[in-house]
């Protein structure tokens, strides 16, 4: 059989129309004759029977590199990496082996700081020094006065020798003790018919005293000594009485304490004026005062000066 020239290039463009399109994104026809190139439905499988396994998935290309996110072959975990912590091992810490940082780095509490130090006499060396002081004072034959206000200043001298003056204001005016007594009462120190006479009234109350510290501490100062006072009346005579001063000395400076003296009024004089038999009338004498008991007690807050500066032990710790 002959086939014309037409009939062949008729059988070519059959040939080529799959490829072209394919090469056009189409679908080819199917082999039944469908539009939509479907394959047609599969049978059910019948019930009982197993479903086909899934196809493996492809193995992963031999390039050599590891798949992202896995350490590589060959590599070794950290130190204790996947294990319990020992025994004894609180919940929350470093794990061994762990740097810890020097104190006062941030781990941790800081180290407590240390406490001063401060020389066994600091009480003393903390000098000179100046009290305010509220005082009461008793000279028999003399006067008595219960609330005195005043200052005193002193010094320490080698941390031993206490020396103090001071000065004191009387808030009212004693009376004089001696005045309008007479030789018919109780005291008999004035001639019979003799009444004494009132002498000018004191304003002031001033002295010192000077003592030596058997007991000295760092806040703590006792130096008992001598002590001597007078008034700007010197018909009253003077006080000289054993002086014992209790002082204390915070690390600051601040004073306070008190003092009591107990000793003996000694001086002065007294006018004694005659008022009845068998003297004269109206005749005047002018009398030692006899000597007698006499007493003060103070009572200081103040300021020291020249405190000896706090020392810090050397620490480890604290640098």
């Amino acid at each position: 059989m002959r086939f014309s020239a037409a009939a062949w290039a008729s059988l070519g463009v059959c040939a080529l129309c799959p490829a072209l399109v394919a090469a056009q994104g189409g679908t080819p026809p199917s082999p039944t004759g469908s539009a939509t190139g479907a394959l047609p439905p599969q049978p059910a499988a019948p019930p009982g029977s197993a479903a086909p396994a899934p196809a493996p998935s492809p193995p992963a290309p031999a390039t050599g590199q590891p798949a992202p996110g896995y350490p590589p072959p060959g590599y070794a975990p950290p130190s204790g990496y996947g294990q319990y912590p020992p025994p004894g091992f609180g919940y929350g810490y470093p794990p061994p082996g762990y740097y810890y940082p020097p104190p006062g780095y941030g781990w941790g509490p800081p180290p407590p700081k240390p406490k001063p130090e401060y020389p066994e006499d600091a009480a003393a060396l903390t000098t000179p020094f100046i009290d305010v002081l509220v005082a009461g004072v008793a000279a028999d034959k003399r006067y008595d006065h219960f609330f005195t206000v005043g200052v005193q200043g002193g010094a320490y001298l080698g941390a031993r020798f206490r020396v103090v003056a001071r000065a004191l204001l009387f808030t009212t005016e004693p009376q004089d003790d001696m005045a309008y007594e007479g030789s018919y009462g109780a005291d008999d120190t004035l001639p019979n018919g003799y009444v004494g006479v009132e002498s000018d009234r004191p304003v002031v109350l001033f002295g010192g005293a000077v003592g030596v510290a058997p007991v000295v501490r760092r806040n703590f100062v006792f130096a008992p000594g001598v002590a001597f006072h007078t008034t700007n009346v010197s018909d009253y005579g003077s006080m000289l009485t054993l002086s014992m001063p209790f002082e204390w000395v915070t690390d600051d400076g601040t004073r306070f304490g008190f003092e009591i003296d107990i000793g003996r009024a000694f001086g002065g004089k007294i006018t004694a004026r005659c008022d009845f038999d068998p003297c004269t009338p109206g005749d005047e004498q002018e009398l030692d005062r006899p000597a007698a008991p006499a007493f003060f007690a103070a009572f200081q807050l103040g300021w020291g000066f020249n405190h000896p500066p706090a020392k810090y032990p050397e620490s480890r710790a604290v640098r």
